[in-house]
């Protein structure tokens, strides 16, 4: 088969949870004999270059292609409502199409309006459309399923919710945002799609498109899903959310996460004197670092007790200041480190040397990965009560969960964990069977064959 999977970023620029999900499932695909490709999507500013730019590699036999769309002038208008941006992508989309003539597309990642344009093109081709629902980001305005940043939603995309919800991330009063959200339709609309036309952007041009902006996020949210041949999802939750939001059963597949293939190593307690924490992944508010942090407020000053934070923050300003707070707050907290980006040759070896790794998470993971790794080394974790975490970990084998963002929760289990050698080393001995990243590539291969049948007949 020709497969054709489309990604948010990818390896050396971009590593994230679907990235690696995306590489493992590629390479098993590739081993298994298929012609795999990988498109991505990126913007750049520069006043000399054209449109669109086109950048091809390859890497452990998959061919990729990286396009880039020059965003010097662009205002919110010629990204969401107008044709300007459209019609010049569906013409190098086609030209794409033509040269690889795929027989089944993947997506990995939504947006607007590239995401629209792609499954447009495959259907047209009568070339059958699966979407794999990695993060909350694909349905969620706000990006967490958190309702106004504080307690879990069920997902059910629905205007004047969605849109009070997201204002509450520009720091819009509620009354202002209910306001807002109530205001006459034409008005709010019209006036969103005069701000647009505008290349300036600050925060008060954006609250003022908001309402536009989450009419659009849900239209793109109709077409494109209309569109989906089979969603999957590698969580329960996420499988409860499509449903939610009227996507038949039969058209959602529950493929969970697979590890990469290590064997479990024995799990023992090293005798090194100190607890080991361990955190990898994105500094952002949604992964709920900052309730780590604060633990060790609750942790007295003379048990030894060390945590290694290996990440870095988004690009965007939120996360810059949301890490910028995390270091201040822990200036003064000598048992944590902060270690930078940790690279994926040395990440096994981490892991290895970490007595126990924190998954804190604020938002509802739908793996993570991370977990996964982590019991490939024989490491168990500590992790917040909430989506997919949850869902793996019980009465505490592989692993303890604590109630999300309570800090002085989790820092009491971590005093315990340090005062109780044989806690553990049972957790540890308690890890499940670990799913294999192969195991997702057979099943999606069998996917695959249906859908690309189903066409055919």
């Amino acid at each position: 088969m020709r497969i054709l999977h489309i990604s948010c970023g990818y390896f050396p620029k971009s590593v994230g949870g679907t990235e690696i999900y995306v590489k493992g499932l590629m390479r098993h695909l590739v081993q298994r004999g298929h012609s795999v490709y990988l498109l991505c999507f990126e913007n750049y500013c520069d006043k000399m270059k054209p449109a669109y730019l086109i950048e091809r590699s390859e890497h452990d036999d998959v061919k990729i292609c990286i396009i880039k769309r020059n965003t010097i002038m662009d205002g919110t208008g010629d990204v969401y409502f107008t044709d300007k941006r459209k019609a010049g992508l569906s013409h190098v989309l086609e030209e794409y199409f033509s040269e690889i003539d795929p027989e089944i597309v993947h997506l990995h990642h939504l947006a607007a309006p590239e995401s629209r344009a792609l499954v447009t093109i495959a259907k047209k081709r009568n070339v059958p459309v699966i979407l794999t629902y990695h993060t909350p980001t694909m349905t969620c305005a706000h990006g967490d399923l958190l309702i106004y940043g504080k307690r879990l939603c069920r997902g059910v995309v629905t205007y004047r919710r969605c849109l009070r919800c997201i204002q509450t991330k520009y720091n819009i009063p509620y009354f202002l945002a209910f306001m807002w959200a109530y205001a006459p339709a034409w008005f709010t609309h019209t006036l969103g799609i005069f701000v647009s036309s505008f290349p300036a952007r600050n925060k008060f041009t954006t609250w003022l498109q908001l309402p536009l902006l989450v009419k659009q996020h849900m239209n793109e949210w109709d077409d494109i899903f209309f569109m989906i041949d089979q969603f999957v999802s590698v969580c329960q939750w996420g499988s409860d959310l499509l449903r939610n939001n009227n996507i038949p059963r039969e058209k959602i597949s529950l493929c969970r996460h697979g590890a990469s293939g290590r064997d479990i190593d024995q799990p023992k307690r090293k005798d090194h004197g100190v607890l080991r924490v361990g955190y990898i992944g994105r500094i952002t508010h949604s992964k709920g670092l900052d309730t780590l942090v604060r633990a060790f407020r609750h942790i007295p000053r003379d048990i030894n007790i060390e945590l290694s934070v290996y990440g870095s923050p988004g690009e965007d300003e939120r996360s810059i200041k949301y890490f910028n707070m995390l270091v201040c707050q822990s200036k003064n907290e000598r048992r944590i480190k902060w270690c930078g980006v940790l690279r994926e040759e040395v990440k096994v070896r981490a892991l290895r040397e970490m007595d126990i790794l924190a998954i804190p998470s604020r938002w509802l993971e739908t793996g993570p990965l991370v977990l996964l790794e982590a019991w490939s080394t024989g490491t168990p974790i500590i992790g917040s009560r909430r989506g997919g975490i949850a869902e793996m970990v019980h009465d505490h084998r592989g692993g303890i969960l604590f109630p999300p963002e309570d800090s002085k929760s989790l820092g009491q289990t971590l005093e315990k964990i340090y005062h109780d050698d044989n806690l553990l080393a049972t957790l540890a001995s308690t890890i499940p069977p670990i799913r294999k990243e192969e195991d997702v590539a057979i099943e999606m291969e069998a996917l695959y064959s249906r859908e690309i049948c189903k066409i055919r007949k």
